[in-house]
């Protein structure tokens, strides 16, 4: 019954995967096709290797593929800038990739992989590691596999006779990825161990049992591509003598065991079987990989990016009350100066807020359920907010903590995007291909036991996608039985939360402290300078003694904000010029280095310079006027301004390749239309204040 079932949802898999990619070819043509084999090949595809990809393989399709591929349903998301392929697809994709290029394509794909991830994946986290390694095995799977075997069968046996069950859960869901090009390479029995294995780590003995008996009969241990592989001894099984299986050797198993074997892929989970994850480890592993400096991009063209614990400065909060309605005519420069005036209720020091507020759930309305972390632009939510949410996931017992940026639900039901993007990357953590229905019941169980934190970055960020985001939260909370027992912490700037939209009255909400000055900013100047080279450490002195000289009060006042202070140690860091005497000038000389940073990969003339800064003036002017869409822009509002973003000679283009433009997702009603922001709100503002 259950080969039955198998066959039945190998037969389904591949005609749904057939009608996705017959259904991509008909809305976007042959070129964007051609895209999509090509990008079936890495295992986990990320923005920029897949700009990678097109450019170095398929120059011929138009650079918006990337995008229609990462947001088409060949592709689903799985983590941070973070996407995958369903297994059907990149088989049917894979196969049309090599019946059109053979396999000299897979080796060049190969060998490009390899050299991208030893150049990009390199930092030393478990999860860049995990990555680095599973697409280094992809390449050598499709190019040299036997190789590859040995690299797995080896990893298997070393994590087995360590007893570390993650791991081996981890490279048996890789192995099982690689069915396919596996199977055709005659390295079926390592498929069968794998799977057995699996089951034995999930303590499925009888299972377990049954799929090695299939390998070890009157076998004591088989080799694969020169690695001894042998079953746990804690299984009893027949085997009295040796069995080697190389592809060189010519080795393959029966044909009525390789139908069966074919049909792994799809034997997931086992009726009776029983997963046991660890919720709060998961969810630490998950968050862990999520938590990035948002400023990261402003240096990274410069080869300095940051963990958010080497830079970060424990910041203070205020609960405050509730700001009076602002009229619709008050301009923003006056915004800013009615929200400084906000009377508070108490102030927090960082630890207290911890301990207080999210511990001990000693806050007026909610105790500790609903928390709204808001400030000014550039004042450091999304940083404080990961800060809070590590503490939570080491600190309270049991916490299941869930980071959501709402910038990336895009259309998508936050619901939906637990169930079907988070989850399913916790199960993948435990070896498991898909979550069962076991699983999902357990996982909705731990919402109704109150164990479940999500942490919702970025609500204002909603705009453009939402017209109204604090109501669309508020119906979310109010409808969804999954959230209503969570606790929820969430972030959001200062003139959305204090608009007359909104709902969200059952919030205690508390707003940023800005840097204290000279403490909290000379802290930030040097964590900031310190991981470089001792000459540049000296830089961070030098920008701290001329902050402290007469004259520069109002620098210094500037400068308590943190993305504002970023902005100067990265100016300062590049050139040790005088100090920006106001707000604008700041931001005026950021702009310049921008284009100079990136002119050795995007040259600029000083015409087009003029033009771009002239147009982006318009266009955040234009965007504060309007009622809803304010910082998230629409295709067909900033084409307006900018021309066709597929015109390679628009304003559209260049601000798009300099990064002045990044489009963050799709237009809910219209698939085919992109959604566009500066690439931070506050310089937004900036170019508005332009005008």
């Amino acid at each position: 019954m259950a080969d039955v079932t198998a066959d039945i949802n190998q037969t389904r898999a591949v005609r749904i995967a057939q009608r996705r990619i017959e259904g991509f070819a008909q809305q976007f043509g042959e070129a964007h096709c051609n895209l999509a084999r090509h990008a079936a090949f890495p295992l986990v595809l990320t923005p920029d290797l897949l700009y990678q990809i097109w450019a170095n393989f398929v120059p011929e399709a138009p650079w918006t593929a990337v995008a229609h591929v990462l947001l088409s349903r060949l592709c689903r998301q799985v983590g941070y800038e973070m996407y995958e392929m369903d297994i059907s697809d990149r088989n049917l994709l894979l196969r049309e990739l090599k019946e059109q290029f053979e396999q000299k394509r897979f080796d060049d794909l190969g060998e490009f992989l390899l050299d991208y991830v030893a150049q990009r994946l390199t930092d030393d986290d478990t999860d860049t590691r995990d990555l680095r390694e599973a697409q280094e095995w992809t390449a050598l799977v499709y190019t040299k596999p036997i190789e590859a075997a040995r690299e797995l069968a080896q990893r298997l046996s070393e994590r087995m006779q360590q007893e570390d069950t993650y791991e081996v859960l981890r490279v048996a869901s890789l192995v099982e990825s690689y069915t396919e090009p596996l199977l055709k390479s005659g390295f079926e029995p390592l498929l069968i161990y794998t799977n057995g294995i699996k089951n034995y780590v999930n303590q499925h003995y009888e299972v377990a049992t049954e799929k090695l008996n299939n390998l070890f009969v009157d076998i004591e241990y088989i080799e694969i591509a020169g690695i001894n592989l042998t079953p746990p001894p804690e299984l009893t099984l027949s085997r009295q003598q040796k069995f080697t299986i190389d592809k060189k050797q010519g080795n393959h198993l029966e044909v009525e065991e390789l139908a069966a074997l074919r049909k792994i892929q799809d034997e997931h989970s086992t009726i009776g079987e029983v997963i046991n994850i660890d919720w709060q480890t998961v969810s630490h592993e998950i968050l862990s990989g999520q938590q990035r400096l948002t400023t990261n991009p402003l240096t990274s063209g410069e080869g300095i990016t940051y963990r958010t614990e080497q830079v970060y400065v424990p910041l203070g909060l205020v609960e405050r009350k509730k700001q009076p309605r602002i009229s619709q005519d008050v301009s923003l420069e006056q915004s800013s100066e009615l929200y400084r005036e906000i009377e508070i209720t108490q102030r927090f020091e960082h630890q207290q807020f911890l301990e207080q507020i999210l511990r001990d759930r000693q806050s007026p309305k909610s105790q500790g359920k609903r928390i709204a972390i808001i400030g000014e632009p550039g004042s450091g939510k999304t940083t404080f907010l990961q800060q809070i949410a590590q503490w939570v996931s080491q600190e309270i017992e049991q916490s299941i903590v869930i980071w959501v940026s709402l910038a990336d639900l895009r259309s998508r039901d936050l619901k939906s995007y637990l169930l079907e993007v988070w989850l399913q990357a916790a199960a993948r953590r435990c070896g498991q291909a898909q979550a069962s229905t076991q699983i999902k019941d357990d996982f909705v169980a731990q919402f109704n036991q109150g164990l479940v934190w999500l942490f919702l970055d970025g609500v204002d960020e909603m705009q453009g996608i939402v017209s109204n985001p604090l109501g669309e939260i508020e119906r979310k909370f109010r409808t969804e039985t999954l959230l209503q027992q969570s606790r929820i912490v969430l972030s959001c700037r200062l003139n959305l939360w204090d608009s007359s939209s909104n709902s969200l009255d059952s919030f205690d909400n508390y707003r940023i402290v800005e840097f204290s000055y000279p403490q909290q900013v000379e802290q930030f100047i040097n964590n900031w300078f310190s991981p470089l080279a001792s000459v540049k450490t000296q830089t961070g002195q030098k920008l701290c003694a001329a902050l402290r000289e007469s004259g520069n009060e109002r620098i210094r006042d500037l400068v308590k904000n943190p993305l504002r202070l970023r902005l100067l140690c990265s100016n300062w860091y590049l050139s040790e010029g005088d100090l920006p005497k106001t707000k604008a000038g700041l931001y005026e000389q950021f702009v310049a280095d921008f284009y100079e940073w990136k002119k050795d990969v995007f040259a600029t003339t000083a015409e087009q310079r003029r033009q771009l800064n002239a147009a982006l003036v318009e266009l955040a002017q234009d965007a504060f006027e309007q009622e809803v869409t304010k910082f998230r822009l629409s295709q067909q509002f900033v084409c307006k301004y900018l021309g066709e973003p597929d015109n390679p000679d628009s304003l559209f283009e260049l601000a798009l390749r300099l990064g002045l433009l990044n489009k963050v997702g799709v237009d809910g009603e219209n698939y085919r239309q992109g959604v566009y922001e500066f690439f931070h709100p506050a310089f937004q503002e900036y170019f508005a204040s332009l005008a």
